[in-house]
């Protein structure tokens, strides 16, 4: 399928025909120069509507959350109906904030050509290249965006395009989600995108009228459906928009998504493993190379592994047709190790020729045609079942603006026990191994705008306020590997003013700034369990400014596969300036849906202990809360 998705389409501003959605666009193929008729968007020519959720990404900041993009099916390509493939030529539309308006045309850059495609950056905060916008101008920008700084413009591309912007350049999956509507709806919806284009823009503001909330409220208008429409929280994220859709019956999740180059890579290295296996274990007898070496990651190990299965040919020739097979999808777990943006996509690795060499072999000697295979359509239809079974686990709801209440028990060291109420809420909060179907990643985690509290009869006793708090892996097949075998194992943390008020002592502990390292160390698909560990620095502010070295480790164990039971366990000694340890131990249990909202039970145990010495400061909390979810 890649073969034919991965046509890159230029817009010209220049118009073709009348009064229509593409009037003033121009459609070109870059590989053959040809211009695309795309044709009038009509009722007649569009087959359907589909969202498209670009996962989020590690590359920049702004792609945390991820981005939700219409597309837009229509009847424009005979020969895609044919072949049975998706229409490279289908129109997908995004609402985007406009941030080169007012600013001069910049003259073509200079492609800079790489010695290695390679690439392995976190948010752009290394490895930055002469050419790239310098840091003042990006911090003002994202200050702009913040505070309403653009407009917002109609963003309009093929599939074609759009694929290869996100599933190669930025290395993101789109998720695909079918919109369910009657013919009217499908109608009022174009008639919304055309009145649209030629509306005043709206202003962007990365919080609340983002990329993804906009281009849902048209969504919404268009079909009618107001309660969609009126949606309008503060802090808006595409997961949050797209739960909502998908509640109300609006959207369905189908399968396969248009997966990433790297994630092919992926699943091409485990079909590739499989088959290797069975055929080792078939024929012992036969020179084979080692896997380890075949799917080591340099190139100078894994080229020569390669090479060697002409050893097997020879040995025994009616293994031409699977070593043939192995040869296809060797070179398809070759995007594993490669970095392909626009400058590096042609790369090719040693291991890639070497398997190009031996499929010319078998090819011109013995091969016949029926035995080539459509490695694109095969990644596919082999990883579309389990992508299927992990997309029903769990709920769509997202914990936006979640809020808990409840009781406990505390006791402190030489003090009366005394029974209190907990209060704790969010803007936005999910942990990892969340048990939302459309999180952001299930191995990533965040906390925006965070409050927790425990009241008695006087008053608040201890208080914790939380503006930012990001954790962040790139997934593996929906899975995080250990970091004793794989650099992907690694993940990285992210803390932005994090404040813990004590009564006793009157003591106010403020994290200022921080970053950790994580390291995944066990986890199963879907990151249902998982045991990390996690090692910082951060810029504290007690008495005075110091530096603190929190160190500890998360362990997650889900009972059930829709994740309506978790035990969660966390613990964190702060060394250095505070000389602290925390200890949590939490049960949740999902009681259901009630009134719209996901109704969860939590059971908890805290344990925290300052000073460690003979005479330190032990608090211990037993609670019972109810988490209510309504989005």
């Amino acid at each position: 399928m890649r073969d034919y998705l991965a046509a890159l389409l230029i817009l010209c501003a220049a118009p073709t025909f009348g009064a229509d959605l593409l009037d003033d666009l121009v459609f070109y193929d870059v590989n053959l120069q040809n211009k695309i008729e795309m044709g009038p968007i009509t009722s007649e020519t569009v087959q359907g509507f589909e969202i498209l959720y670009a996962s989020p990404g590690a590359g920049d900041v702004s792609e945390v959350a991820g981005h939700l993009l219409l597309r837009v099916k229509l009847r424009n390509n005979p020969q895609a109906a044919a072949l049975g493939i998706e229409n490279p030529n289908d129109l997908v539309i995004s609402m985007l904030a406009d941030t080169e308006a007012g600013r001069p045309v910049r003259p073509p850059r200079p492609v800079v050509v790489q010695l290695e495609c390679k690439k392995n950056n976190w948010f752009n905060i290394v490895a930055a290249k002469g050419e790239d916008e310098s840091a003042l101008a990006s911090i003002w920008q994202s200050l702009r965006g913040l505070s309403g700084g653009f407009f917002m413009t109609m963003d309009r591309q093929t599939l074609g395009h759009a694929i290869k912007s996100y599933t190669i350049e930025q290395d993101r999956d789109l998720l695909r989600y079918r919109l369910n509507l009657t013919p009217e709806q499908e109608s009022g919806l174009l008639k919304r995108l055309y009145k649209v284009k030629t509306e005043a823009k709206p202003r962007y503001y990365f919080f609340s009228q983002n990329c993804g909330s906009v281009l849902i409220r048209i969504i919404a208008e268009g079909i009618d459906d107001d309660r969609n429409a009126s949606f309008s929280p503060l802090v808006a994220p595409p997961h949050t928009l797209l739960g909502n859709l998908i509640r109300s019956g609006v959207a369905s999740r189908i399968t396969p998504a248009f997966y990433s180059y790297r994630k092919e890579g992926f699943i091409a290295r485990e079909l590739f493993s499989d088959l290797f296996r069975s055929l080792q274990a078939q024929h012992q007898d036969l020179p084979w190379p080692t896997l380890r070496k075949l799917n080591h990651p340099n190139d100078s190990v894994r080229a020569p592994a390669m090479a060697q299965f002409i050893d097997v040919l020879c040995a025994r020739p009616q293994l031409d047709a699977s070593i043939y097979a192995l040869a296809s999808i060797a070179q398809e777990k070759e995007m594993i190790y490669a970095h392909k943006d626009l400058v590096c996509e042609q790369y090719t690795s040693a291991s890639t020729a070497e398997a190009r060499k031996l499929q010319a072999l078998i090819y011109d000697t013995s091969l016949s045609r029926d035995a080539v295979i459509d490695t694109g359509k095969l990644l596919d239809d082999v990883f579309a079942p389990t992508e299927a079974l992990h997309a029903t686990q769990g709920t769509a709801h997202t914990k936006l603006y979640r809020f808990a209440l409840g009781v406990g028990h505390v006791h402190r060291k030489h003090l009366p026990c005394e029974t209190v109420m907990t209060f704790d809420g969010s803007l936005l909060k999910q942990d990892m191994g969340s048990s939302s179907r459309v999180a952001m990643q299930r191995s990533s985690a965040v906390t925006l705008g965070g409050v927790s509290a425990t009241v008695n009869d006087g008053g608040v006793l201890d208080w914790h306020v939380s503006v930012l708090k990001l954790r962040k892996f790139r997934d593996t097949l929906n899975s995080v590997p250990s970091a004793m075998g794989s650099t992907r194992g690694l993940g990285l943390g992210l803390t932005i003013l994090d404040i813990h008020h004590y009564d006793r002592g009157e003591e106010t502990l403020s994290t200022l700034a921080g970053v950790e390292c994580l390291a995944n160390i066990i986890s199963s698909a879907n990151y249902n369990d998982f045991l990390l560990l996690a090692v910082g620095a951060e810029v504290t502010h007690d008495d005075g400014y110091g530096l603190g070295i929190p160190v500890g480790f998360e362990h997650l164990w889900s009972f059930d596969d829709a994740m309506h039971w978790q035990w969660r366990n966390r613990a964190t000694y702060d060394w250095v300036s505070r000389d602290r340890l925390s200890v949590n131990s939490s049960l949740v249990i999902r009681l259901g849906e009630v009134f719209r909202s996901d109704v969860l039970l939590g059971l908890s145990a805290d344990y925290a202990r300052a000073n460690l010495n003979q005479e330190a400061d032990e608090t211990v909390v037993l609670k019972a809360h109810l988490e209510i979810n309504r989005w």
